[in-house]
C-alpha cells in the first residue's frame, strides 16, 4: 500500500527527496507543501494553508 501511495504523490507532480525517500515535495511558483509519510500518518506542511486543505482533501477521496 506504501508503493501505491508513492506512486500517487509521484503521478500528482511530487518529487521524491533523495536524502528521505519518505518526504515528498512539489513547488509551483510561490507555493510549497511537502508530504512526509510516517508510519500510518501523513503529514502535510505548506506556506499555503488553502494549498494544504486541497491536498488532504484529494487524499482523503482518494483513500490515501
Amino acid at each position: 500500500i506504501v508503493l501505491q501511495i508513492f506512486n500517487h504523490f509521484i503521478a500528482a507532480c511530487f518529487v521524491q527527496f533523495k536524502a528521505d525517500y519518505y518526504l515528498f515535495i512539489k513547488q509551483d511558483g510561490k507555493l510549497f507543501i511537502a508530504l512526509l509519510v510516517y508510519v500510518d500518518d501523513i503529514l502535510i506542511g505548506s506556506n499555503d494553508p488553502k494549498n494544504a486543505q486541497k491536498h488532504h482533501e484529494l487524499m482523503e477521496a482518494s483513500g490515501s
